[in-house]
């Protein structure tokens, strides 16, 4: 199981051995704690998925969309 930074870091390694170093982009990112907060980070469009209370704020700083689904 990854949490934090490790997700990105799990997906970069990924995407650059199927489509090489610079051949992709994160284009929208999902997350609902603070440990997807890297992955967000790194995407065109970041979307906070019935945040918990830290990355909802986190959202609300850097302009993330945020949506709560029921």
């Amino acid at each position: 199981m990854l949490e934090g930074p490790q997700k990105w870091l799990a997906l970069q390694c990924f995407a650059d051995e199927r489509f090489g170093w610079g051949g992709w982009e994160l284009s929208v990112a999902y997350g609902d704690s603070a440990d997807d907060d890297a992955l967000l980070d790194h995407a065109e469009r970041a979307v906070a998925v019935n945040a918990q209370r830290k990355l909802a704020r986190t959202a609300m700083r850097r302009g993330w969309a945020r949506v709560v689904w029921r």
